[in-house]
């Protein structure tokens, strides 16, 4: 097995392992992608069950306002954490499955 083989299977592991997604289906049936603005979010999924202020965050040399937004499912399916920076969607998080 060559370097470059073993390279790949690290980095698609730990995509895998990491939770995060690219995109949310809200129950309504929209779909939230990075680029979205909170309010398309609000609008499209409705209240999220909770919001967090992260706070100033560093992100590529530059400080951005972290936000997140949690949004309960359907028992069985995983929590969503949609994170903002600076208002607009960056990361769509998969979190534990719920009971």
């Amino acid at each position: 097995m060559n370097i470059l083989t073993v390279r790949l299977a690290v980095i698609t592991l730990s995509l895998f392992v990491s939770g995060q997604v690219h995109a949310y289906r809200c129950q309504s049936g929209s779909l939230v992608l990075p680029g979205d603005s909170a309010f398309e979010v609000r609008r499209y999924c409705g209240e999220p069950a909770d919001k967090e202020y992260v706070g100033l965050v560093r992100v590529g040399g530059k400080y951005v306002n972290v936000d997140r937004y949690y949004y309960i499912p359907p028992a069985g399916s995983f929590l969503r954490i949609i994170e903002f920076h600076n208002g607009i969607v960056a990361n769509v998080i998969r979190g534990r499955r719920v009971q």
